[in-house]
């Protein structure tokens, strides 16, 4: 488990309360980048697509969470 993932993870949570939910989406891919089998952010992912309706990125993004 790295730093980075965290920080990215993190960051994207304290953006998501501030309403900022596109940049959370992209540091939430970037947690995803430096470890892609992390699950807490790409369940988190889920959360955020779907807070903006995007239903197919939210289900895609639970599902990868489950694998």
């Amino acid at each position: 488990m790295s730093v980075d993932q965290w920080a990215h993870y993190y960051r994207a949570r304290l953006l998501l309360l501030f309403n900022r939910r596109e940049a959370a989406i992209e540091a939430l891919h970037a947690a995803l980048r430096v470890d892609p089998d992390f699950a807490r952010a790409a369940s988190f992912l889920g959360y955020a697509y779907g807070s903006l309706g995007q239903d197919a990125l939210s289900v895609r993004a639970f599902r990868d969470a489950l694998r």
